[in-house]
């Protein structure tokens, strides 16, 4: 029989020497790509509620803005 390839990975296990570059290197790529992601959509709520009317919920008048 072969293998089970769905066995569980430890925290601790190392990549294989001959995979490690790839592992690495992938593993970087990824966390730039989420790096500019979060760099550019961070602040989209804020900008994208901006225009948003805010009720006061005792009053029901719109709040002032600070």
């Amino acid at each position: 029989m072969s293998d089970n390839p769905f066995k569980i990975i430890r925290p601790t296990d190392q990549p294989p020497e001959s995979l490690k570059k790839d592992v690495m290197g992938s593993v970087k790529f990824v966390m730039l790509i989420l790096r500019f992601v979060q760099l550019f959509v961070a602040d989209l709520p804020v900008s994208a509620f901006d225009k948003v009317r805010l009720i006061d919920p005792e009053t029901g008048a719109p709040k002032k803005k600070n």
